[in-house]
């Protein structure tokens, strides 16, 4: 039998690691499940009984659809981009914008915490992986521009939605094949920058969630906390046992609520209002500078007022080797202008963001 005690959490240590942006929030579809309203299942069966179209067939463990036809398909997907418009915002969205994560990953193509976002008025970003076309940039993510990330589509572009498990064979088969992640996401998923996962509503009994944290590379962090909408107990024990083993996840026992609410009070408490965290002038500082090409100054900026914000030294070392490096070819005529154009403006772009992430000790 797989180990049920539930691990001491030290809240203010999760607290500080989501103000130093070491922590990766992934939030799941039972997230999205209304206490109060219909499931997203109801709402379509409703639907498609009013019109008289076919209604299609849910698999309930893998959270995917079957079709009789081409129609059934189509107007599926329509009632699913209609649920997730119209239905109300569940409270532990507007919960968890309190919660001054820098990135969260979503395994769901809903668009409850967006839409919550944008009722408080919170900067942020959002981006979606697209099985069907080419992947979107996105900013750095920081504490005060937040990026969401749909990993698995979004209901505000139809075609991207993955809902049938031939959806799903596809898009493993290209999000493993062409490795075409945002490249600000790859980096924030590398090893030394994420020390800590914490899920939300995940459905740990689902076969290929195994392939989306292998792709995450969730097996290279050691220190994971996942709370369940039902709770720990009512978890499969085979899958209580491989994810603490395999992917270091410790399963609590608070119920997602209780967890989102205790850790909202925490950060509310040790980590300052979001507004008043960055310091403008060191980030307009390096702006001005680059604005000018003036590369050489602004690493200069970001190394003399090291001991006033908290900039990541080690982000900063590599860049300013890959400066150095691209400016010596440069210097002996041995890159082609065209490409060194290039690597100037990944430089610039990296800069801006390690200027943008700093924030005032």
């Amino acid at each position: 039998m797989p180990e049920t005690t539930s691990p001491f959490i030290d809240w203010e240590y999760l607290a500080d690691q989501i103000a130093n942006e070491k922590c990766i929030l992934v939030i799941g579809p039972e997230l999205a499940r209304s206490n109060t309203g219909p499931s997203m299942e109801a709402f379509i069966a409703e639907r498609c009984r009013q019109e008289g179209t076919p209604e299609p067939f849910y698999y309930n463990q893998d959270g995917f659809f079957s079709f009789v036809n081409s129609k059934s398909r189509a107007r599926t997907r329509y009632f699913i981009q209609k649920y997730f418009e119209t239905a109300e915002i569940p409270e532990i969205y507007q919960d968890l914008v309190r919660i001054p994560f820098h990135l969260i990953i979503s395994l769901s193509p809903d668009i409850f915490l967006k839409r919550a976002f944008e009722e408080r008025n919170r900067s942020f970003h959002f981006s979606y992986y697209d099985k069907n076309g080419q992947q979107s940039d996105i900013p750095p993510p920081s504490m005060g521009d937040p990026v969401i990330y749909n990993l698995l589509g979004t209901v505000e572009k139809s075609q991207s939605l993955i809902f049938t498990y031939n959806d799903l064979f596809a898009y493993v088969e290209k999000i493993y094949n062409d490795n075409d992640l945002p490249s600000e996401l790859r980096l924030k998923l590398e090893k030394g920058h994420v020390e800590n996962y914490i899920f939300l509503g995940v459905k740990f009994e689902k076969w290929y969630l195994k392939l989306l944290f292998r792709l995450l590379k969730i097996q290279q962090v050691d220190d994971n906390y996942a709370s369940l909408k039902s709770g720990v107990l009512q978890l499969d024990p085979h899958v209580q046992s491989f994810y603490p083993r395999h992917f270091n996840v410790q399963f609590v026992e608070e119920d997602v609520e209780g967890f989102v609410k205790k850790l909202s009070a925490t950060c509310e408490e040790h980590i300052e209002p979001i507004n008043s965290i960055a310091g403008p002038d060191l980030y307009e500082m390096v702006l001005n500078c680059i604005a000018e090409d003036a590369l050489l100054q602004a690493f200069e900026v970001l190394e003399k007022y090291a001991a006033d914000y908290t900039i990541d030294s080690q982000a900063l070392k590599i860049l300013q080797g890959s400066y150095n490096g691209l400016m010596t070819k440069i210097d002996r005529e041995s890159i082609d202008y065209r490409v060194a154009k290039v690597e100037l403006g990944i430089i610039k772009e990296k800069l801006i963001g390690i200027a943008q992430r700093a924030r005032k000790r």
